[in-house]
Parts: C-alpha cells; sequence; structure tokens
C-alpha cells in the first residue's frame, strides 16, 4: 500500500483529507502571528486529532502551544497558543502545508512505484512549482530514510522569510469559487463563460443548483490552477469585477465568494458586496377629482378674453 510505503509523517495525509479545515486554521495562524498587539490565542477545537494536528503545525509559525481543559482523548479540548517572544523566529512559513497536501496522491503514487523514494527531492519540487517532475526525483542517497514532508525545519530568528505566494487573503473562510443567485435566463452556458474567462483569465467551468424551480442558481469555478491559494487569490481580487459585471448590470440577484464540496454543497459563503435593501417606490398622492355639481378649486382663476 501507497501508505505504508511513504516516510512522511500522517499529518500530511490528515491534510489532504481536511484540506477545507486545515485553510482555515492556516488563516488562523497567519492571522495570529502577524497582529502585533496579540501574544497569545486561545483556539476551542471539539477533536482530540485536530488539537494534535495544530500543536505539530504551531512551531512552524513560531508558536508554543499548550493544550487545556481536558485529556487528549475527550472532546471539547482547546489549546493556547503563545508567541515565541524572547527566543525565536515568528511569522509564516513560506510553503503553506495545504498546498502540499494536495499533491499527495502524486507523491503516493511515485512512492509506490518507486519502493519509498526519500521526500526530499519531491518536497523541493513542490516549492519550486514544479509537481509535473515529481516522477522522475532521484533517490537521495543522503538521506536514505527519507525527510519528513510535513514536519519542515522552521526558519531560524535570522532568516528573513518571505510570505506565502499568493499573498493571504482577507476572506477568513476558504472559497473556491462564486454562486451567483438568480441569474438571468437570457444568459446560457456559453455566454456567461464569455464573460466571466476575459475577468479570470483561466477556463471556467458551471455548475447549476437545484434550489427551486423559481431561481436560477449556479456555481463557477476555476478549471485550470496551481493550487487552492492560487485559486483563492485569483476569486478574491477579481470578485469585484464579477460582481459588478454580473450584479450591478442586472445579469444576477447576487454573487457570494463559496466553498462547494465534490458533492455539489456549498458549505460556507462570504459576501462581496453588503446587500442592500430593495427600494420601496411610493405611489404618488393621487389628487381627488372635481365632482359633478361642485366646484373646482381653480373656478376663482378665471381669465377675461377681451372682445374684439
Amino acid at each position: 500500500m501507497a501508505l505504508q510505503m511513504l516516510s512522511f509523517s500522517n499529518h500530511l495525509i490528515y491534510a489532504y483529507v481536511n484540506v477545507i479545515w486545515v485553510r482555515t486554521i492556516e488563516k488562523v495562524l497567519a492571522d495570529f502571528v502577524t497582529d502585533k498587539d496579540r501574544n497569545t490565542h486561545h483556539h476551542m477545537i471539539s477533536k482530540p486529532a485536530s488539537i494534535k494536528f495544530i500543536v505539530t503545525l504551531a512551531p512552524y509559525y513560531g508558536l508554543d502551544s499548550e493544550v487545556v481543559d481536558v485529556s487528549w482523548g475527550n472532546a471539547k479540548t482547546s489549546v493556547i497558543l503563545r508567541k515565541r517572544v524572547r527566543n525565536g523566529w515568528c511569522g509564516i512559513p513560506n510553503v503553506a502545508l495545504s498546498s502540499i497536501a494536495q499533491h499527495y496522491r502524486a507523491l503516493a503514487s511515485v512512492a509506490e512505484a518507486n519502493g519509498g523514494i526519500p521526500v526530499t527531492g519531491a518536497y523541493n519540487a513542490i516549492i519550486a512549482g514544479n509537481t509535473g517532475s515529481v516522477g522522475d526525483i532521484p533517490h537521495d542517497s543522503d538521506n536514505s530514510e527519507g525527510q519528513n514532508l510535513a514536519d519542515f525545519n522552521p526558519p531560524s530568528a535570522s532568516t528573513e522569510v518571505p510570505l506565502s505566494l499568493p499573498p493571504v487573503s482577507s476572506v477568513k473562510i476558504a472559497v473556491n469559487g462564486y454562486q451567483i443567485t438568480n441569474l438571468s435566463r437570457a444568459l446560457e452556458d456559453r455566454d456567461l463563460v464569455d464573460l466571466l474567462e476575459p475577468i479570470l483569465k483561466l477556463p471556467v467551468s458551471i455548475t447549476w443548483l437545484e434550489i427551486s424551480d423559481t431561481r436560477n442558481d449556479c456555481v463557477i469555478q476555476l478549471v485550470e490552477t496551481e493550487n487552492m491559494s492560487q485559486v483563492e487569490y485569483i476569486l478574491v481580487n477579481s470578485s469585484n469585477k464579477v460582481f459588478n459585471l454580473l450584479v450591478m448590470d442586472g445579469l444576477a440577484e447576487d454573487v457570494e465568494l463559496c466553498w462547494m464540496t465534490h458533492k455539489q454543497v456549498i458549505t460556507a459563503t462570504a459576501e462581496i458586496h453588503t446587500k442592500k435593501p430593495a427600494k420601496s417606490f411610493k405611489r404618488p398622492a393621487q389628487t381627488k377629482k372635481d365632482s359633478i355639481g361642485h366646484e373646482s378649486k381653480f373656478s376663482a382663476l378665471k381669465y377675461d378674453f377681451p372682445d374684439e
């Protein structure tokens, strides 16, 4: 089995299976380490496996962790994260674990085909963005036991570490598409593709949602992307243009950022623009018509034409 032949930590497998949650945790840690006004963060989680994952991930953000409340085996456990103020580096790693985890299947296949290759070369190839050559990675004679892919060494305090590329977006949830509400029925798939691809600069796919007969909703997702960070970066930075194109021009009721699972279930949404209340139009006051037999209020305004 491929899982038995891989030489890196099971935390990578955990990140692959729980990529949505892992990306959320990465955002929480990134926001915390960049907040100069906070030195501690208390994170509440119900699953012990999640707590163990955070404890393992925390050192690579320069954080110390302490599990509190109850023992490891019980629910409602929480963890306190503290910045290493006196000695040590604190910041965002140059590579996010979630961006590595998405290549897990490729690495597992290569490891199985090659009898369990060391992961050092594969890890370096992923950082360089050369995922297509993972299968050609040679054995590393200096590291016969392989390297723990998830547990890459955190940088020293004197090392300047660049932020993750693309930058962490302002959206607090993981997103992988746009949810379009009440799209104009005059638009067909080809029309929508022609409108959005020039903005997003990548091919898009359309998933129609069966919500009700009176709604015409769909989800737009990118087809060709390097990683999930790139997906989110493009979606968030293009969201205003997409919103203005569809909503402000009257082609749709609303556009939101969203996360849609492989089962076509939307589990989270984020507003692009705050919804404005619908405008209410007041009917003009009707003037009372003059009844027959009653003198008009304008009857006093008479003009006598001079005799010719």
